[in-house]
């Protein structure tokens, strides 16, 4: 990055490829908490702050949910859960159900559809397979991709990038499991949540 002309280190907090941080896009920094004296916290992307953070999304989704903005009648009972010895990020209840959530930040889209992933993921593939045994039998499991890209209308698997994840997907949607995708302001508010489905 550079600030003035001068190029400086950043820390960026998302593990993907982020393909539409391109060379001379607008960025926002914060002062880093780390080693690094700056952290990266959103670009500017069609005219709108995107937020790139995908360390805020399991914030914003534990946020939506006490306020009922989403899932409403249903708590949060643990988060960072263990199923098959891997980790994730909400467990969920209402009376006697459990609703298993792994919440994904999307920051790559194509005409106006979110994609994810926006680079290969082994650990999104572990997810869908623990969340495929877990809807298997009879319990409710569900993946959330959260994002501020503007203009979106739909969501679908980057297959191009991780053909598996996308296949491991779909055979989640047939077998039960739901997908919801968050669309939400640069300021963190909860403009539309939307039900997946996808061929």
């Amino acid at each position: 990055m550079r600030i003035e002309g001068k190029a400086v280190e950043v820390y960026i907090p998302n593990t993907g490829r982020l393909p539409l941080l391109v060379p001379g896009t607008k960025v926002r920094l914060e002062p880093g908490k780390g080693k690094l004296p700056w952290r990266l916290s959103g670009m500017r992307y069609k005219g709108k702050w995107v937020s790139i953070d995908a360390t805020i999304v399991n914030g914003l989704f534990e946020r939506w949910v006490e306020e009922g903005r989403i899932f409403k009648g249903w708590k949060i009972l643990a988060g960072e859960w263990e199923y098959e010895g891997k980790r994730f990020d909400f467990l969920l209840g209402r009376g006697n159900e459990k609703m298993l959530v792994e919440v994904k930040s999307c920051t790559l889209e194509r005409n106006g559809i979110a994609l994810f992933p926006d680079a290969p993921t082994l650990r999104g593939r572990e997810h869908l397979e623990r969340l495929i045994e877990w809807v298997g039998e009879g319990k409710r499991g569900c993946m959330v991709f959260v994002t501020s890209l503007p203009g979106i209308r739909g969501f679908m698997p980057h297959d191009e990038t991780d053909p598996e994840f996308g296949r491991l997907f779909r055979e989640f949607l047939s077998e039960g499991g739901e997908a919801y995708l968050a669309l939400f302001s640069w300021s963190g508010t909860l403009k539309e949540f939307l039900e997946v489905s996808c061929v």
